[in-house]
């Protein structure tokens, strides 16, 4: 039997409902399209406030009610009723009434006017509980429903659920949906993806690998730092997004790839000179003597390495990855942390006491520094166990005076002897296995700088003389003239002296 019930809320509106009950415990038969018996339905009008709550079967019916063990209520937009084609037998088993369900009537669209119930936008954005959640905003709902409501909605510019957060993922749409092709590369715990915006702006898209505490909170961190920092030789991070499913950070797009690249694939388009390779020296130097005494609170990078050293479009050194990074209180001299970093780059006192210093970035600097001067890589595959790290090959050649042996063959034929030796010395000195003995980056960098200024004085003395000799022999070939001293046609003179003959040519 079924039973529909509509009262009056107001003079404009009604709340329709409707319940079912059998009243005989038979064997479940099948009864056709929910006539009343095991099920009921009704119509909601437009407008109206719906609430959906199954009636507790086994509580109205006691022990008997084995024939209803459980209950099911839902909503749908169905034209046909005659889909209803349920048997009790059906209800009985919710495995079963579900499949059927799904396959009937999950493809049909289903539109529901609602609202959040209890005060307006005014007066609930002082609640608690106010639904409505970053990037959103509220709007009031008039329905004829006695009570009042609201709805949230995401601001203009962004998307996504309003009560959880919305968010910008025009990120999505610039990396055709993080799409393969547009990888530029692993940094740290995320994946660099390529962004193109639609007035042409690019941009590089960090997207977290996994979600996770740590890898979150070394998002985090990253951002916090790169907010601190104002370096042209330091990557710009230009926004963040923390509300999608991984955490999202926008950079300057850095075009010309890794220092680690151009080290390694040598290419005839692009010879990395000893000129280049003093100058990227220089730069990044000067961005961790930066980091280290020019900022509100030391910060260690932690990770410096030639991959973590991109090259803009003037091939300009911009030091990136700031995700292990740490900033100190200026009266600490160290960290101590589980060790991190890469292998290869690690200061092995770092290593062995866990406590990391300004010193150890220090360590991982001539690393990079030995990298340029030789074009070879931190831990190499091809040499025996004993010689696989490219420090310790290193520092031999340089105790038995012999570091032609190791250096990178257009080193050798570009560089000066002196700005090598004085280059290879400073790196030597950075790879002390103790930290104390090592220089400051601050020294790094100027006796670097002293080397750079030596090299454009010898050049700048070099050029002058080379223009010099360009102006004389200018003037002596100036109209066409030459000078000869033959005594033909001779200009008489009283004089002993006899003058220049000028022949035209």
């Amino acid at each position: 039997m079924v039973q529909q019930y509509a009262f009056s809320l107001s003079s404009t509106s009604s709340v329709e409902s409707c319940a079912s009950y059998c009243r005989r415990f038979q064997t479940p038969v099948d009864v056709g399209s929910c006539p009343g018996t095991g099920c009921c339905l009704t119509s909601i009008s437009n407008g109206n406030f719906l609430i959906v709550k199954p009636f507790d079967m086994h509580k109205y019916w006691g022990r008997r009610t084995k024939l209803f063990r459980c209950s099911f209520a839902f909503i749908g937009m169905i034209s046909d009723y005659d889909k209803f084609n349920f048997s009790l037998s059906h209800l009985n088993h919710p495995t079963t009434f579900l499949k059927i369900y799904n396959q009937e009537f999950m493809g049909m669209p289903l539109v529901l006017n609602w609202k959040i119930m209890g005060y307006n936008c005014t007066h609930s954005q002082n609640s608690t509980d106010y639904a409505c959640r970053k990037n959103s905003y509220c709007i009031d709902i008039n329905t004829t429903i006695i009570f009042g409501g609201y709805q949230c909605r995401c601001k203009k510019g962004y998307e996504g659920n309003p009560y959880l957060g919305c968010h910008v993922k025009e990120l999505e749409k610039a990396t055709n949906n993080f799409n393969e092709s547009r990888i530029l590369g692993q940094r740290g715990q995320g994946t660099v993806y390529k962004g193109m915006f639609p007035e042409g702006k690019i941009v590089a898209i960090k997207k977290s690998k996994l979600v996770d505490e740590n890898q979150m909170e070394q998002f985090i961190n990253e951002v916090v730092l790169l907010s601190q920092i104002i370096h042209r030789n330091v990557v710009e991070l230009l926004g963040c997004c923390l509300e999608t499913e991984v955490p999202l950070l926008v950079y300057e797009f850095i075009i010309n790839g890794t220092l680690f690249d151009h080290i390694q694939d040598k290419t005839p388009e692009f010879p990395l000179s000893w000129n280049m390779r003093l100058r990227i020296a220089v730069e990044v130097a000067e961005a961790l003597a930066y980091l280290h005494s020019s900022t509100s609170f030391p910060i260690y990078h932690r990770d410096v390495k030639s991959t973590n050293i991109l090259l803009d479009e003037k091939y300009v050194a911009k030091v990136s990855d700031f995700g292990i990074s740490r900033s100190i209180a200026g009266d600490h001299t160290h960290l101590t942390t589980l060790v991190k970093g890469t292998f290869g780059y690690l200061d092995p006192e770092y290593f062995q006491s866990s406590r990391f210093t300004e010193k150890s970035d220090v360590y991982s600097f001539g690393i990079v520094l030995v990298e340029l001067l030789t074009g070879q890589k931190p831990i190499s595959s091809d040499e025996t166990e004993e010689e696989r790290s490219l420090a310790r090959r290193f520092l031999l050649c340089m105790e038995a005076e012999n570091l032609e042996n190791i250096l990178d063959p257009q080193v050798l034929e570009q560089g000066k002897r002196e700005e090598v030796t004085t280059v290879a010395e400073l790196a030597q000195r950075c790879l002390n296995l103790n930290g104390k003995k090592r220089p400051t980056m601050k020294e790094v960098a100027m006796e670097l700088e002293i080397v750079r200024m030596s090299q454009t004085h010898s050049t700048a003395c070099a050029t002058k003389y080379q223009d010099l000799q360009a102006q004389v022999k200018s003037n002596m070939i100036s109209n066409e003239y030459t000078w000869t001293s033959t005594s033909d046609n001779i200009i008489e003179s009283s004089s002993d002296v006899h003058p220049l003959k000028i022949h035209t040519v």
